[in-house]
């Protein structure tokens, strides 16, 4: 596979995660956390500490950090310093 085409997918993927982590967030999480005391939080999916949230927390930084990887291997540019041709 070309790094052209690696880098396209890799793009996607992370849009996706970032979009999907959102909307998880937007219509699940949102209802637990105005309908829920903080005692009954701790008790779900949702509470402190949990994977779900630091999943749902990281989201952005980790889907715009494999959003830019994927813009710069789909562009090819190369370091003209390096010597490489494309």
């Amino acid at each position: 596979m070309k790094p052209r085409r690696i880098g396209l997918v890799i793009f996607w993927i992370a849009a996706a995660y970032m979009i999907g982590m959102g909307l998880v967030a937007s219509f699940w999480a949102k209802s637990a956390y105005r309908y829920l005391s903080f005692e009954q939080l701790n008790e779900t999916i949702w509470a402190v500490g949990s994977p779900l949230l630091g999943l749902w927390a990281s989201a952005v930084p980790i889907g715009a950090i494999l959003a830019g990887v994927g813009v710069l291997l789909y562009s090819g540019r190369r370091d003209p310093a390096s010597g490489c041709s494309e």
